[in-house]
């Protein structure tokens, strides 16, 4: 149950703290020759990287501005876009998410702000996908630009050719819990939470939670409600 949950993540968040478990679990390129346990690239060879791009068949060319070069490929689709792989001005790797919106359509709009609101709100949290960038595309598209990622997580359960180590599921899942952990802290509600908005790095299992395309504020508590319990409990 809850409590079990509870004191799990507290296990995993005090070994996956440690510095020793830290230096078993993390790769640190230049510091060691050799690549950490936590590497699956090798583990999942076949397997279509999420940031390998696959063919196109739009051939539809976005032209999102000088920023950005966007290849022809498509990461992925889905009911609210379509993402391509593109390269920054500064030769960094990105994902760029087009999105079509009726602007004249209230509940359109408020779908798209309160993502990109949210967004903004859990930005220091590092195991949520960074938003790079937002620009607006003809006159009904939107352009989320956000960091890229090798694979979702489903890529790396089910195309994994042997079974991931105990090191790597655990920090694995102490980064899942830390970003869940950030997330209701802020009080949000992720509400599509799956292996497919889990993204994760081939080299060293950096892991971010993306798609908030459904997510929610919580309002805060209420402290009329709270004071109405705490004088019934006195009164009784």
């Amino acid at each position: 149950g809850g409590l079990g949950l509870c004191r799990f993540w507290r296990e995993v968040s005090s070994s996956a703290g440690s510095e020793e478990a830290r230096r078993s679990m993390a790769v640190r390129r230049g510091v060691s020759g050799k690549r950490s346990r936590t590497c699956v690239g090798p583990f999942v060879r076949g397997v279509r990287r999420s940031g390998a791009p696959r063919e196109d068949v739009s051939e539809d060319v976005w032209d999102v501005g000088l920023g950005y070069s966007v290849e022809s490929g498509v990461l992925g689709s889905g009911a609210y876009g379509v993402v391509k792989a593109a390269t920054s001005r500064a030769g960094e790797d990105v994902a760029v998410k087009r999105v079509t919106c009726n602007f004249e359509n209230v509940e359109e709009v408020k779908r798209l702000y309160r993502e990109v609101h949210i967004l903004r709100q859990v930005k220091n949290c590092e195991y949520v996908v960074k938003l790079k960038d937002v620009m607006v595309l003809g006159d009904n598209d939107l352009c989320l630009v956000f960091e890229r990622m090798d694979y979702d997580l489903g890529q790396v359960i089910h195309g994994t050719r042997s079974f991931l180590l105990p090191d790597q599921i655990q920090f694995i899942l102490f980064q899942l819990l830390s970003g869940l952990s950030f997330l209701r802290s802020a009080r949000v509600i992720h509400r599509d939470l799956k292996p497919s908005n889990i993204l994760v790095n081939a080299d060293d299992l950096a892991l971010r939670i993306c798609d908030f395309g459904l997510a929610r504020v919580a309002p805060p508590p209420s402290k009329t409600a709270y004071r109405s319990t705490h004088g019934g409990r006195g009164d009784s």
